[in-house]
């Protein structure tokens, strides 16, 4: 494993240099091209978005970055639990409904500066802005002997912010490229969640219900991590 490693890392090597050496300087760049993220050698991901993450060039100097992702997540769950009897008969104690779903969808819109074109070495600035929205439902009921019970939750979190970076792209390919990013965020976090219980007592014939509200603002300034990126022109 250690030898395809060093094997990977030394052709990596190799088609920079190639590449640096053959870069032509009457260089443009094509104008559509789709992004990946490398990690653990070559091993490939999402970029700036789970969907997709593509890039347009209105020019040599100026692109935008477009990355959008999106997620769906429903569940159902069903418990049962039964006790025996001295008669070896089964009755039923306590049962339980979980049902859960879940939505995110988020956007990432950067504006990309470079500023050496004809270089083999391509620096650029950017800056842009990122939107997120998820919300989860979730409904569980629960019945035994003495009482049923019925939570309903409704939770919301919303994220927006602004990001600037820097990174460098090299070319080791016509029409592929390495580049990586790294920079700065400020994020504002709004986290909303709503839940109701009712309980309902059989033997009492009574029946209670609670409500909570809990909303949560935050402002957060961090770094990037830094990110390689592939990127495949069209």
């Amino acid at each position: 494993r250690n030898i395809m490693r060093y094997f990977k890392i030394l052709s990596l090597i190799f088609c920079l240099v190639s590449s640096v050496l053959a870069q032509k300087q009457d260089f443009h760049f094509p104008k559509y091209a789709v992004q990946f993220q490398v990690s653990d050698l070559l091993k490939f991901s999402s970029y700036y978005g789970s969907v997709f993450s593509m890039k347009y060039h209105f020019n040599d100097a100026y692109a935008i970055r477009l990355g959008l992702s999106t997620r769906m997540e429903a569940a159902n769950a069903s418990n049962a639990y039964y006790q025996s009897d001295v008669a070896n008969q089964d009755s039923l104690v306590q049962k339980q409904e979980d049902e859960t779903n879940q939505k995110q969808i988020g956007l990432n819109v950067f504006l990309l500066k470079y500023l050496s074109i004809n270089k083999p070495i391509k620096f650029y600035l950017g800056g842009g802005a990122l939107i997120s929205r998820s919300w989860n439902t979730g409904n569980a009921i629960k019945h035994d002997d003495n009482y049923d019970a019925e939570t309903n939750n409704d939770q919301v979190n919303w994220t927006v912010g602004f990001r600037m970076l820097y990174g460098v792209e090299w070319f080791f390919h016509s029409h592929m490229s390495l580049q990586m990013d790294y920079g700065l965020g400020v994020f504002y976090n709004y986290y909303k969640k709503n839940q109701r219980k009712t309980n309902s007592y059989n033997q009492l014939n009574n029946k209670i219900t609670t409500k909570l509200k809990y909303d949560r603002k935050s402002w957060k300034v961090n770094p990037m991590s830094i990110m390689l990126g592939l990127t495949v022109y069209l």
